[in-house]
């Protein structure tokens, strides 16, 4: 007799088996999406504390009004001077991508081409 069909006889003959082994497959599933879980919990544990900053909602050009939201991140990954608050009124001096980190550097509270000039320049109009 075939592999494949003594195997449904048997199967056929006692259910049992065939859930038994639903349920061994259906423990290691549940053993390896546990132990990803897991791992993810680690890696964001290894990253440390947040802090709140200021994120730019969409792409800005220079002398755009900012338009950010605020979004707690990994200390790891935030660039020197981020930003925890926006004035009302700020704008941006230079290029800002959507989803960037706002910082000091990228935004002006002043407005009117001075805004746009790096710190420490003059501006004569």
């Amino acid at each position: 007799m075939h592999v494949a069909s003594r195997v449904r006889y048997v199967l056929a003959r006692r259910p049992w088996i065939y859930w038994v082994v639903v349920a061994v497959f259906a423990g290691l599933a549940a053993t390896a999406v546990r132990a990803e879980l897991d791992s993810i919990a680690t890696e964001r544990d290894r990253w440390g504390s947040t802090k709140t900053v200021m994120v730019a909602s969409r792409a800005h050009e220079p002398g755009d009004r900012v338009v950010a939201r605020a979004e707690a991140l990994p200390l790891a990954a935030l660039p020197d001077g981020a930003l925890s608050e926006v004035a009302d009124g700020a704008v941006v001096r230079q290029r800002v991508a959507g989803g960037e980190v706002l910082t000091d550097l990228d935004v002006s509270s002043r407005g009117g081409p001075a805004a746009l000039a790096e710190a420490g320049t003059v501006v004569v109009a």
